[in-house]
């Protein structure tokens, strides 16, 4: 055999045998994203040294990641928002070393969040302030609350006796649409839209408000927009 054609046939044995160490397979964790994690790849977060979880991310435009939900702060759950670089580490340019917790009525929680785009960030869960209400909060991109939405960042709607959002999606004219539940009688499909200052948009439903019965009881848990701009919710 030609020593250049043996030659050659050894280097593609060999990268052949090194092959599933070079390269990862699909499904394989990242080790490139937090190498220091116990296994690398992984990120764990202690916020409060009690209850903390994650509810919802999303992946901003510059490819860092925004993960929210709540942590327990003072026996209370608080809104609560953390940022990562694209290796895995906090990003120190976002709130308090990469994290923002905000306290809203006696306990609260984000359940989903969405990304303008303009990087605004727009987290959505409820707030117990005296019932649990519909409750959403906007954070600019250092992780302050946006004074210039609700009030002081803040909106929290009174649907029924007690509601929650569980999903919210972005409109392309900058509307906010939240989807989830409220109790009125019984436990209903409910949609709030705001518009982009965080008042309710009186054009949609009932001042802003749509809830339907459907069976004894329901809830939605997700929703996204079609191109067309109607509104599916499951």
């Amino acid at each position: 055999m030609n020593k250049n054609i043996l030659f050659n046939f050894k280097i593609l044995i060999l990268s052949l045998m090194l092959s599933p160490i070079l390269f990862a397979a699909q499904g394989d964790l990242d080790a490139t994203f937090n190498p220091a994690g116990t296994p690398p790849g992984t990120v764990t977060t202690n916020i409060s040294n009690n209850f903390d979880q994650i509810n919802s991310i999303a992946i901003q435009s510059d490819g860092k990641i925004v993960a929210a939900g709540y942590a327990t702060i003072d026996f209370s759950p608080q809104f609560t928002l953390a940022r990562y670089n694209i290796d895995g580490l906090l990003d120190s340019t976002f709130g308090t070393n990469g994290i923002v917790s905000t306290a809203i009525g006696a306990d609260s929680q984000i359940n989903s969040i969405a990304i303008q785009s303009d990087g605004k960030i727009v987290a959505g869960g409820y707030a117990t302030i005296g019932t649990t209400q519909f409750t959403l909060a906007r954070y600019n991109t250092d992780g302050l609350l946006d004074a210039t939405f609700g009030t002081n960042g803040i909106v929290s709607t009174i649907i029924g006796t007690n509601s929650q959002i569980n999903s919210i999606a972005i409109q392309s004219d900058g509307k906010i649409v939240a989807g989830g539940y409220a109790t009125i009688g019984t436990t209903q499909f409910t949609l709030a839209r705001y518009n982009t200052d965080g008042l309710l948009d009186a054009t949609f439903g009932t001042n802003g408000i749509v809830s339907t019965i459907i069976g004894t009881n329901s809830q939605i848990n997700s929703i996204a927009i079609q191109s067309d701009g109607k509104i599916v919710a499951g």
